[in-house]
């Protein structure tokens, strides 16, 4: 028969063991929302892939109509670094500038040679190209991700079963434990009440 100190301590271990018990139930719920909100987001991305294109047209026409606006030397600065580092002129190609293209547009040494050409390609397209393998690379790391959090899942569920299995052993063992009539015996009759 255990004593007081032993007795305390085995309480406090079942404290313990219930209040893992519950950290690993409450980790595989957050863990279930976080996914499913990963999917819907992931889904929502997929279905809004052409408004993403649209968006770009829309920015990129804004940026052209206001670039000679000199108060925002910044932002002319930011549309002459995107068609250099692009190699794009305009959204659809040169033809977008009402007057002549900015010096961005043009390539002074293009090929190994002294030229003065202008970029034919949209930038519409290169950054939609750019955005494109930015959500494939997107794509793929939630996927990685979510095949992670799906691991976690399983063993999570795994080891809650296998604490619940635990727990009705140890209930069965009690109170098998304190009342011994109720083991099965095979020899035995089974019992019969009177009425």
């Amino acid at each position: 028969m255990p004593t007081g100190k032993v007795r305390r301590f085995q309480t406090k271990c079942v404290k313990v063991f219930l209040y893992i018990f519950n950290a690993v139930q409450m980790f595989f719920t957050v863990l279930t929302i976080l996914m499913l909100t990963e999917l819907a987001v992931g889904v929502i991305m997929v279905a809004n892939r052409q408004v993403l294109n649209g968006t770009i047209k829309t920015r990129l026409s804004t940026m052209i109509e206001d670039y000679d606006d000199t108060e925002n030397l910044a932002f002319n600065r930011l549309i002459d670094w995107l068609q250099n580092h692009f190699k794009c002129c305009g959204v659809d190609g040169s033809d977008d500038w009402i007057d002549v293209p900015p010096n961005s547009c043009y390539c002074f040494y293009c090929d190994d040679r002294l030229t003065i050409d202008v970029y034919t390609k949209g930038c519409l397209e290169t950054l939609s190209g750019k955005a494109r393998l930015f959500i494939i690379i997107l794509y793929t790391m939630i996927l990685v991700i979510g095949l992670f959090q799906l691991l976690g899942l399983m063993y999570s569920m795994k080891l809650i079963r296998h604490v619940r299995k635990q727990r009705l052993l140890r209930d069965l063992r009690s109170v098998y434990s304190s009342h011994p009539e109720m083991l099965i015996n095979n020899n035995a009759k089974p019992m019969t009440t009177s009425l």
